[in-house]
C-alpha cells in the first residue's frame, strides 16, 4: 500500500493584504482569520444556506415539542397563556384581541405567518383577562411587553400560577428573542412610573410577588403586599 504523503494545504492571499504581510491557509473551506465558511459564493447563496439550516433546526425542535405536548398537555398550555391586567372598563375582546395583534407583529414577538392569537377572553368587572398564544415562544415573547401602554394604561401582563417553567423549556424558549423591535411601543413600568420607550428597568425598590391566584384584583394583591410587608422584622 503506497503512504500517504502531507496534507495538502492550498495557500491564499486575504483580500487587500499587502505584498509581505503574513498568508492565511485554507483547508477544506476554513480560513484562520475568520473561522469555517458557508459554502457557496455570495452573500445572498450563503444567507439562504444559513436559513435553510435554521428551519432544519425548528423542524427538530417542532417534533420534540408535538412529542411532549403529547404527554403533557394542561403544562404546555400554561406555557402558552398569560394573564393581561389593568385593562378599562369599557374595554371590548375585538379591540384588545386587535391591539395585541398589532403590537406582535410590529414588535416580531411573532414566530410564523397568521394569527398567534388562540383565544382571548375578558373578565368584565375585574378589569383582566386571559390570553392563550399558539406557541410557547409566542407568549414568552409577549411578556417582554408587561407595562404596554393601552389607552393611556400601562398593562400588566404575567405567567398564569401553574405556569412551569422547567416544562415550558422543553416546548419553547423562557427568555425573550433578542431580535424584537420595542421601538414602536412605549412601556410603563408600574413600579416606577417612569416611561421606557424600547427599554425598561427594574430598581432597587421593586418587588416581585410570585404565585398568586389569577382571580386576584389589584387591591387584594396590595393588602396581601401590605400584611407582609408589616410583618417583616424592622
Amino acid at each position: 500500500m503506497a503512504s500517504l504523503g502531507p496534507m495538502q494545504v492550498k495557500k491564499r492571499r486575504l483580500s487587500g493584504e499587502a505584498d509581505g504581510l503574513k498568508q492565511e491557509y485554507d483547508i477544506k473551506g476554513y480560513n484562520a482569520s475568520i473561522g469555517p465558511q458557508l459554502p457557496g459564493g455570495g452573500l445572498g447563496e450563503r444567507a439562504s444556506i444559513l436559513d435553510r439550516k435554521l428551519q432544519h433546526l425548528r423542524d427538530w425542535m417542532r417534533q420534540l415539542q408535538s412529542l411532549h405536548e403529547t404527554t403533557n398537555l394542561e403544562a404546555v398550555q400554561n406555557s402558552r397563556r398569560l394573564f393581561i391586567g389593568g385593562l378599562p372598563d369599557d374595554t371590548t375582546q375585538e379591540e384588545l384581541t386587535q391591539f395585541f395583534m398589532d403590537v406582535i407583529t410590529r414588535t416580531g414577538a411573532s414566530v410564523g405567518e397568521g394569527n398567534p392569537i388562540v383565544f382571548l377572553r375578558i373578565q368584565h368587572g375585574k378589569n383582566f383577562a386571559f390570553v392563550e398564544l399558539r406557541s410557547a415562544e409566542e407568549a414568552t415573547n409577549v411578556m417582554a411587553l408587561d407595562g404596554i401602554m393601552f389607552r393611556d394604561v400601562s398593562l400588566k401582563i404575567k405567567r398564569p400560577t401553574k405556569y412551569d417553567m422547567n416544562v415550558a423549556m422543553l416546548v419553547g424558549p423562557v427568555q425573550a428573542d433578542p431580535t424584537m423591535d420595542y421601538s414602536q411601543v412605549v412601556i410603563q413600568k408600574p413600579q416606577t412610573g417612569i416611561l421606557y420607550e424600547g427599554r425598561y428597568e427594574r430598581n432597587w425598590n421593586t418587588l416581585y410577588v410570585g404565585g398568586l391566584p389569577m382571580d386576584w384584583p389589584e387591591q387584594q394583591v396590595s393588602r396581601g403586599a401590605t400584611v407582609v410587608l408589616v410583618a417583616l422584622p424592622g
